[in-house]
């Protein structure tokens, strides 16, 4: 098993990376501060981590929106929130970025192993720690039927739009430049001004910002500020 540890805190990695060479079936492929970084070396690398571990709150591009994207373009790799937040909204708002599981940092070495080898064989995993913070299995089972849905959803189909588009969207509407969209989604820097150009007519858009409010607003793109100040009031 191949995982990835996505994360600003260097302590946090070091910490983590002990952990995981302890385990005998599993190999640290890399390590990334930040959701771009960890993008641009999926991009980069012939092979893809089985499993990624994902920080939440990172800078530049945070957990939320590079699973989101990830999962759009990698669909076979396994993302783990690896965070310290706790609270139901949040933990729903992280399954809906496409994550397979859910660790809190405090105490992680007690269950990761638990969380890597449950992910791995195709089901979702909440941390056991939650338990004790009042969350029971009817709510666990809520926030999986609420993800599912979500991506079962034909967002292609609703707004007339490509997968490509649909990825482009997801990027745009963080805090990437266009250069930096353009080398993830291996086009030229003009070749994505043509597409936000493109979307911008089909969607009746004036501006990127209002690209990236309609995205956040609709659904076809993510971010944890945004996830974390609207999460139960979401629109989706």
């Amino acid at each position: 098993m191949t995982v990835a540890i996505i994360d600003d805190d260097i302590v946090c990695t070091s910490r983590t990376l002990k952990w995981l060479k302890s385990y005998n079936n599993v190999t640290v492929l890399f390590t990334a501060i930040n959701g771009l970084e960890y993008l641009q070396k999926l991009q980069a690398l012939k092979t893809s981590p089985d499993i990624a571990l994902m920080d939440i709150g990172m800078r530049v591009m945070d957990g939320c929106a590079a699973s989101f994207c990830s999962k759009l373009t990698q669909t076979h790799v396994k993302i783990i929130a690896y965070t310290t937040y706790n609270d139901y909204d949040m933990i729903r708002n992280c399954f809906m970025c496409g994550v397979d599981g859910f660790v809190m940092k405090l105490d992680a070495d007690k269950v990761l192993p638990d969380a890597l080898a449950t992910v791995a064989s195709g089901n979702h995993y909440f941390d056991s720690n939650l338990k004790y913070n009042g969350f029971t299995d009817l709510q666990y089972s809520a926030i999986i039927n609420y993800k599912n849905t979500f991506w079962n959803k034909p967002i292609e189909k609703t707004f007339n739009i490509t997968k490509r588009e649909r990825l482009f969207i997801a990027l745009a509407s963080t805090s990437l430049s266009y250069k930096e969209v353009a080398e993830l989604m291996v086009i030229e820097e003009a070749t994505a001004q043509q597409m936000y150009n493109r979307i911008a007519k089909k969607l009746n858009l004036r501006s990127v910002k209002d690209l990236a409010t309609f995205a956040l607003q609709n659904g076809l793109a993510m971010q944890a500020n945004f996830l974390f100040s609207n999460g139960k009031s979401l629109p989706y």
